[in-house]
Parts: C-alpha cells; sequence; structure tokens
C-alpha cells in the first residue's frame, strides 16, 4: 500500500477533527434533526468522509445536509428498519438480505466475496459479462430501485461500524471483471444502463469515500 493510499484509509487527524467542529456548526439544525436510531449519521467518520470527498467547507456542508436529509429519510421507512439493525450488528456485507434479492442477483452478477482484501477492506465483484441485460432492463423499476438502495446504504452501514471498531475510515473495494464485454451490446440496452447510472450518482451524491479502490480485469471489446 502506497502513502497515498495509505491516508485514504487513515484515522481521523486532529486537523480533520477541527474541520468537523466547523462542519457540525454549519449543519447543527440538520444533524440535530437525526433521529436515534440514525445516530451513526452524526458520527465524527461520517462527516469525516465529507470533509475527504468534497473540498471546501461550503460544498463539503451542501452535500452534508442533502446526505443527511436523504438518509433520514430512508433509515424511517420501518420496513426497512430492521435490515439496517441486522446490517450494524453483521458487520459484513450479505447481499442474500436485500430486498428482491433473489430477483435482482439472478440478472445482476454482483456478489460480496467472503473475507476481505490485503488491508482488511469488504470486498464486492462484479462480472461485468454476465448481466441479463434484457432482464434487467425489462426488470421493475421499483424493485430494481429499492435493491439498489438498500445496497448502498448496507455498504455504507457496514463501513461506519467498521471505521468505528478499527478506528479508520474503512471503504469497500470493488473488482469488476469487464472480460468479454462488448461496449457496443451494453448500448443497445439504454434502459438498463440508465438503472445503473442512477444508482452510481445515488453514491456520488450522498455516499461520498465509500469505495477505496476499482481494480478491474480483462479490458472490454
Amino acid at each position: 500500500m502506497d502513502a497515498v493510499e495509505a491516508n485514504a484509509l487513515a484515522p481521523i487527524n486532529d486537523e480533520e477533527r477541527a474541520q468537523i467542529a466547523e462542519l457540525r456548526g454549519r449543519c447543527a439544525e440538520e444533524l440535530g434533526a437525526v433521529p436515534e436510531h440514525a445516530a451513526d449519521l452524526v458520527h465524527d467518520y461520517h462527516l469525516a468522509r465529507f470533509l475527504r470527498g468534497h473540498q471546501g467547507i461550503e460544498k463539503q456542508a451542501k452535500m452534508l445536509a442533502n446526505a443527511l436529509a436523504y438518509r433520514t429519510r430512508l433509515r424511517s421507512e420501518l420496513k426497512h428498519r430492521a435490515l439496517w439493525d441486522a446490517c450494524r450488528a453483521a458487520g459484513s456485507i450479505d447481499l442474500s438480505v436485500l430486498p428482491h434479492a433473489a430477483t435482482i442477483l439472478k440478472m445482476l452478477p454482483i456478489r460480496a466475496l467472503e473475507g476481505g482484501s490485503v488491508d482488511g477492506l469488504p470486498v464486492s465483484c462484479s462480472i461485468s459479462s454476465r448481466i441479463d441485460l434484457p432482464g434487467f432492463e425489462a426488470a421493475d423499476d421499483e424493485q430494481v430501485e429499492e435493491f439498489l438502495t438498500c445496497l448502498v446504504e448496507q455498504r455504507a452501514i457496514v463501513c461506519h461500524t467498521l471505521s468505528v471498531k478499527e478506528d479508520r475510515m474503512a471503504k469497500v473495494m470493488e473488482m469488476r471483471d469487464l472480460t468479454n464485454v462488448s461496449v457496443v451490446t451494453m448500448l443497445k440496452y439504454r434502459g438498463a444502463l440508465k438503472k445503473i447510472l442512477k444508482a452510481v450518482k445515488t453514491i456520488v451524491d450522498y455516499y461520498p469515500e465509500i469505495i477505496y479502490q476499482v481494480p478491474a480485469v480483462g479490458p472490454a471489446a
């Protein structure tokens, strides 16, 4: 692991603690509105992800406020309350417990690998050539959105749990197998790509500093 990679996983330092205090001041109202069952959203490690993921206190505060509103609303949905509790207790990624997993995972080959990376991080693997593009495009939009929304939230909860336990910025390593992937073929299924890109936008907007590295094998065609 080089110095840059090590810093990406480093514990919160004294300079960041001072910045976190300023961020708390700017988002005091939003932080004060977070319910007890979502207390991890007000933790220093959650706030530190916005410091490292965005530049400038104005941008950091704006993105944090938006994320708090989004994730507090998501956590308040009673139908998923047991899922969030289970994620915190497990401390590991388990895609099988996500809503509609039995259906979606047949079309979207994402798997959580047992154990972890050499850095002790959770590892997720996707095999792009195995995506059932016609099936995924035709899949129920609400089910796909619910599955992907819960998938991202589960990762965030697991990363936060590990961050607090290990006192470092835990993230997910994303391994992607692009062997025999045809970009031309994928572009024919714009509906499927749109669903995936929507999930990517959610990560960018509300979940900074969740992904560590994205090693890929087998360049796409």
